[in-house]
């Protein structure tokens, strides 16, 4: 998010920052995926994958990427938050 303010003006070195977090993302969400055996949480996961390996994500305007990375991180720290509470229990 700060990026996205800092650099909103700044059309050159925004689009690379995007396509790092991108691919930030996606190695995330493939990394925790093999581990998530809710049905709902596994479909989210595949759309976010499917979504950010097409080009189609990165040809989306600004607005729209910034709010899906938003999304994508706010998904995985909720799977890190319940594997460390399953974690904890035994």
């Amino acid at each position: 998010m700060r990026e996205f303010i800092n650099n909103v003006s700044n059309t050159s070195t925004f689009p690379k920052f995007i396509e790092e977090e991108t691919k930030k993302a996606l190695t995330a969400l493939i990394s925790e995926s093999k581990d998530i055996t809710d049905k709902v949480t596994k479909i989210k996961i595949s759309e976010m994958i499917k979504l950010f390996k097409s080009n189609k994500f990165l040809k989306e305007n600004q607005d729209k990427q910034v709010s899906v990375l938003m999304l994508t991180y706010e998904l995985l720290k909720e799977i890190r938050n319940v594997k460390s509470a399953r974690s904890i229990k035994g």
